[in-house]
C-alpha cells in the first residue's frame, strides 16, 4: 500500500513536471492514421484533408489550462467553376479570424489563446459556407482541413497547470502495473521496475508526442483493468501468459548477444551497402505509371484516377506531391511528365523539382515535358516533386520518368536493408537454431533485397521501411512461438526449424498483404462487413434476409448458403481503429492465423512421422502456394475456417487416448463448435471427417468412436442453437431445392463431355496447389504414417478432396475443399520427404530440392498476390 502510494506521487510529480515543457507540434488531420481527436462536423480523411460540413471542431487535448498558444489551420475549399471562394472563420477561445480560401491550402492563424478547461484542451472551432457536391454526393461540404499546427506563444518551457485529465489518467495507468504485477505473483523488484519503466515512457511521451500520449492513456488504463480482472480471477493464466512474455523477449535479447560478432557484422554491412548501390546504379531511368496504382507509394494530393482510350491516369486538380527522396540523389535529375489538360492549349504550371515552377504547353493531347532538378545525398537520398496544380483547371498525368544517372542511395534505404537482414537472423536464432543458421538467412534476405532493388527500384524501394516493420513484428512472434513451445506441458515440443518456419511464413504472408499493391479481392467487402457489425448492425448478418450480401451465392444462382458472421464478429473491434491501420491489423490477425496452421502440421507430424517429418511440415505449410492464393482473393472466412478445422482435429488427434474423460470430451464439443460457427464448409467437412472416422474405429475402438460422434451431435446442437436455427429452413426449403435442381452444375454445352471435366482435374489441382502432383504425393505420404487414431483422422481429412473432386464433376464447389485439405497435404508431404530423408545423403540432397522448389511456387503465387495480380 505504501509503496502503491508512492509511486502516484511520483507520477503525478513528473508527469506534472514533464508537461511544463510543450514543443510545437503538427497535426495532420488529412491522414487517417493521424493522432485520435476527438472532432465534430468532421467528415472521414481523403486524399490528405478532412472535409467540415459546414460547422466544425477539433478538440486539441493536454494544451494545458491558462497556457497561451498560437494556432495555425492550414485550409481548403474547392468550388464548383463559376462559384465564389468561400469565407471561413476559425475560432479559439475568445479570438477568432476570418478569411477567403481557393482550392490550394492556405494558412489561417489565430491567438495567442488560452484553455480554460479544466481538463486543458483547447476547441478549433471552424465556420464556412456550404455547397452540395452534387447527386451523387448526398453530403453538405464547407472547408477542407489539411493541418493544424500548434505553437507556445511563451516558449517551450513555461511553468503552469498542468493538464488535469492527462495527470489523472497517468496516476491511474503507472500505479495499475504494481497491481496487476501484484496479482500474477511477480516479484517486488520486478514489479516496481515494471511500473517506473511506464512512468518513463508516459513522460517521455508527454513531452514528445503529447497529444498521442493524452487519446492513448485511457485506452491503456481500459486494457489495465482488463488485465487485473483476469489476474485476480485466472491469476495461473494471466502468470503463464506473462512468462511467456518474458521468455520471448530474452530469447530475442540472447539471440542479439549471439548475432554480436564484429566480423559477420561488418560483412553483413558491407553485403548490405555495396548491394544496394550497385542496385540503384543497375538500372538509372525509372518510371511511374499514373494510374497504375504503382505511385500511391510516394503520391500525397493526387486527384481521381481516370482512363481515357486504354490510357490510366491521374487528375491533378490541386497542388499535390511525390515523395521521392530514396529514389537516389547526387546529380541532376532528369525527368519527363506526360501531361494533357482537357481544352485547347495553353501554358500551365506542371511540376517543381526543387530548382522552381517548369510550365509548359499543354492541351488535351498527351505531351511531354523536360524538367530537371539536382537531387542532394544524406538519410533520404532524392526530391520531392511537386505538381502545383492550377486554379480552376484539371490536369491529366500519365507518368513520370526520371533519369537518376549515377544515383547514390539513401542512407535510409541501406540502414533498412541492413535492418531487414538483421531482423531476419534475429528470428531465426530467437526460435531455437544456430546463429549461423542466421546469417545465411541474413545473407540470403539482403541478396533477395538487392535484386528487387534492381529489378523493380519503383515497387522494392518504398517497400523497405515496411518490410523491416513486418520482419521486427515476425521475430516477435517468432520468439513467442518459441517461448510457448519452451512452457508447454503436453509434451509434444516443436523443433526449432518447424518454430521458425512458421514465423517466416508470418512475415511472408504479412509482407505479401502490406504492399501498395495488393488488391485482396474480397478483403475491403469482408472487412466493410465487420464495420458495420463494429457500428451495431451485428443482426443484419446474423439473421437471413432476401439479398443478404454475405450469404447469397451468385454463382451458385444466388442460392443462400448459411455463411456465419463469425470472422467479421471477432475482428469487428478492430475497425475502431482508423481504417488503414484497421487493414493492417486484420492482415496481422490472418497472417497469425495461417502461422498457427502451419505449426500445426508440425505438431502432427511429430506425431505421425519420423523426427523430420515436424519441420518438413511446418516448411510445406508455410510454403503453401493456396495459403497465398486465399489472401489474394480475399477469402478470409475460408482462411478462419481452415484454422478453426485445423484445430479440431489438432485437438482430436492430440487428445484421443483421452478423449473419454469429462475434460478432455467438453473441450473437443467447445473446439468443434468454433469449427461449425466459423464457416459452413468447415460443418460440412469436419461432419464428414468425424462420420469417415468413427466408422473406421469402430471396430478398434468403439469408446473413442462414440466419443467422436457424441461430441461433434453435442457442438452441432451448440451450433444449431446459436446460428444455425435462423438458417435451416430458408437453406432446407429454398437453396437444397435449387441445388438439387441443378443450380450450380455445370449442364448443357457449357459443361463439355465428362472426360473434358476430368481432363481439367490436374489443372484444378495444380491452380491451388502450385502442382497436381502435391496433393497426390501429400496424401500417398499420410499412408506412412504410424498406426493409431491420428493417423485415420488424417486419413480421413485427406479423403476430403478426392470426395468432393469427384462430386465437383457436376458441381461447382469453387475449389474450397481444396484450401481446406491444405494441412493434411503438408503433413502427409512433411512425413513423406522425412522418411527420403533417412535414405542417406542422396535422400537429404532430393528432400532439400523439393523443398526449395515448393517455396518457389509459394513465393510465385505470394508475389502474384502482393502486385495484385490476384484475383
Amino acid at each position: 500500500m505504501r509503496r502503491g502510494l508512492a509511486l502516484v506521487l511520483l507520477t503525478a510529480g513528473a508527469v506534472a513536471l514533464a508537461s511544463q515543457w510543450l514543443r510545437p507540434f503538427r497535426l495532420d488531420v488529412g491522414s487517417a492514421l493521424g493522432p485520435p481527436l476527438a472532432t465534430d462536423g468532421l467528415y472521414p480523411a481523403e486524399s490528405g484533408f478532412r472535409w467540415t460540413a459546414g460547422r466544425a471542431t477539433i478538440v486539441l487535448p493536454a494544451i494545458g489550462r491558462g497556457r497561451p498558444v498560437v494556432l495555425v489551420a492550414v485550409l481548403s475549399a474547392w468550388r464548383p467553376r463559376a462559384s465564389a471562394s468561400p469565407q471561413v472563420r476559425i475560432a479559439a477561445g475568445d479570438l477568432s479570424a476570418v478569411a477567403t480560401i481557393g482550392p490550394s491550402p492556405a494558412e489561417i492563424t489565430v491567438g495567442p489563446v488560452r484553455s480554460d478547461a479544466w481538463r486543458g484542451a483547447l476547441a478549433l472551432r471552424i465556420d464556412s459556407d456550404t455547397f452540395a457536391p452534387g447527386r451523387g454526393d448526398p453530403r453538405t461540404l464547407g472547408a477542407r482541413v489539411h493541418e493544424i499546427r500548434v505553437a507556445p506563444a511563451d516558449g517551450a518551457w513555461a511553468p503552469g497547470a498542468p493538464p488535469l485529465a492527462l495527470l489523472l489518467w497517468a496516476m491511474l495507468a503507472v500505479p495499475l502495473v504494481l497491481a496487476i504485477a501484484s496479482a500474477t505473483g511477480a516479484r517486488p523488484s520486478i514489479a516496481s521496475a515494471s511500473a517506473l519503466a511506464l512512468l518513463a515512457l508516459v513522460v517521455m511521451g508527454v513531452i514528445v508526442a503529447r497529444v498521442w500520449t493524452a487519446r492513448l492513456l485511457p485506452v491503456l488504463v481500459t486494457a489495465e483493468v482488463v488485465v487485473l480482472g483476469f489476474a485476480v480471477l485466472l491469476p495461473g493464466r494471466v502468470r503463464a501468459v506473462l512468462t511467456v512474455t518474458g521468455d520471448a523477449l530474452g530469447r530475442l535479447a540472447s539471440a542479439a548477444r549471439a548475432l554480436a560478432h564484429p566480423v559477420p557484422l561488418a560483412l553483413l554491412t558491407l553485403l548490405a551497402s555495396l548491394g544496394t548501390v550497385l542496385a540503384y546504379r543497375a538500372k538509372p531511368v525509372v518510371s511511374i505509371p499514373m494510374g497504375s496504382g504503382r505511385e500511391t507509394s510516394f503520391e500525397s494530393g493526387l486527384g481521381s484516377f481516370d482512363a481515357a482510350d486504354g490510357i490510366r491516369f491521374r487528375h491533378v486538380a490541386a497542388p499535390a506531391s511525390l515523395d521521392l527522396r530514396d529514389l537516389g540523389g547526387g546529380g541532376r535529375w532528369r525527368a519527363t511528365l506526360t501531361a494533357a489538360a482537357p481544352g485547347p492549349d495553353r501554358v500551365l504550371a506542371l511540376a517543381d523539382l526543387g530548382a522552381g515552377v517548369s510550365e509548359g504547353v499543354v492541351g488535351s493531347a498527351w505531351s511531354e515535358h523536360e524538367i530537371a532538378g539536382p537531387a542532394p545525398v544524406g538519410w533520404r537520398s532524392g526530391l520531392i516533386v511537386t505538381l502545383p496544380g492550377a486554379r480552376r483547371e484539371d490536369v491529366w498525368v500519365r507518368d513520370l520518368v526520371i533519369d537518376r544517372g549515377r544515383a547514390w542511395p539513401s542512407i535510409r534505404v541501406i540502414a533498412g536493408v541492413l535492418a531487414l537482414g538483421l531482423g531476419l537472423a534475429l528470428a531465426i536464432v530467437a526460435a531455437g537454431l544456430a546463429p549461423r543458421a542466421g546469417w545465411v538467412a541474413a545473407t540470403a534476405a539482403i541478396a533477395l533485397v538487392v535484386t528487387a532493388l534492381a529489378v523493380d527500384p519503383i515497387a522494392a524501394i518504398p517497400a523497405v521501411p515496411r518490410l523491416v516493420a513486418v520482419v521486427a513484428l515476425g521475430a516477435m512472434v517468432t520468439a513467442l512461438a518459441a517461448a510457448a513451445r519452451g512452457a508447454s506441458s503436453t509434451g509434444d515440443s516443436l523443433p526449432s526449424a518447424a518454430v521458425a518456419a512458421g514465423g517466416l511464413g508470418f512475415m511472408a504472408w504479412l509482407a505479401a498483404t502490406t504492399t501498395s499493391l495488393y488488391r485482396g479481392g474480397h478483403f475491403v467487402f469482408h472487412s466493410s462487413i465487420a464495420e458495420e457489425i463494429w457500428k451495431g448492425r451485428f443482426l443484419l448478418y446474423y439473421l437471413p434476409y432476401p439479398g443478404s450480401m454475405l450469404s447469397q451465392q451468385a454463382q451458385w444462382g444466388n442460392v443462400v448458403v448459411p455463411h456465419p458472421c463469425l470472422y467479421h464478429t471477432l475482428v469487428a473491434p478492430l475497425a475502431a481503429l482508423p481504417r488503414p491501420a484497421f487493414f493492417t491489423a486484420e492482415k496481422v490477425v490472418l497472417a497469425l492465423l495461417l502461422a498457427a496452421m502451419a505449426w500445426a502440421s508440425a505438431a502432427l507430424g511429430a506425431r505421425l512421422g519420423p523426427p523430420r517429418a515436424a519441420a518438413f511440415s511446418a516448411i510445406l505449410m508455410a510454403s503453401m502456394p493456396a495459403s497465398f492464393q486465399l489472401l489474394g482473393l480475399g477469402h478470409l472466412m475460408t482462411i478462419l475456417g481452415c484454422w478453426a478445422m485445423t484445430m479440431a482435429v489438432v485437438y482430436l488427434a492430440t487428445h484421443a487416448e483421452r478423449l473419454g474423460e469429462r475434460r478432455s470430451w467438453w473441450r473437443a464439443v467447445m473446439v468443434l463448435a468454433l469449427c461449425f460457427l466459423a464457416y459452413f464448409a468447415g460443418l460440412l467437412f469436419m461432419g464428414i471427417v468425424i462420420v469417415i472416422a468413427a466408422l473406421a474405429l469402430w471396430r478398434a475402438d468403439r469408446a473413442l468412436a462414440r466419443a467422436l460422434v457424441s461430441a461433434a451431435a453435442a457442438a452441432a446442437a451448440i451450433a444449431f442453437v446459436l446460428y444455425y436455427v435462423n438458417w435451416t429452413w430458408p437453406f432446407l426449403s429454398r437453396s437444397l431445392p435449387q441445388l438439387l435442381g441443378g443450380s450450380g452444375a455445370q449442364t448443357g454445352s457449357s459443361a463439355g463431355a465428362l472426360s473434358s471435366r476430368l481432363a481439367a482435374v490436374p489443372h484444378k489441382l495444380a491452380y491451388t496447389f502450385g502442382s497436381a502432383w502435391v496433393p497426390v504425393l501429400g496424401i500417398a505420404g499420410l499412408l506412412w504414417t504410424r498406426r493409431g487414431a491420428p493417423r485415420v483422422l488424417l486419413l480421413a481429412w485427406a479423403a476430403i478432396l478426392p470426395l468432393f473432386t469427384v462430386l465437383d464433376l457436376s458441381f461447382n464447389f469453387l475449389l474450397k475443399h481444396h484450401y481446406f485439405t491444405m494441412v493434411p497435404v503438408a503433413v502427409g508431404g512433411g512425413v513423406l520427404l522425412a522418411r527420403l530423408a533417412e535414405r542417406g545423403p542422396w535422400g537429404r540432397m532430393a528432400a532439400a530440392a523439393v523443398m526449395v522448389a515448393f517455396a518457389v511456387l509459394g513465393a510465385r503465387v505470394g508475389l502474384d498476390a502482393a502486385t495484385g495480380r490476384i484475383p
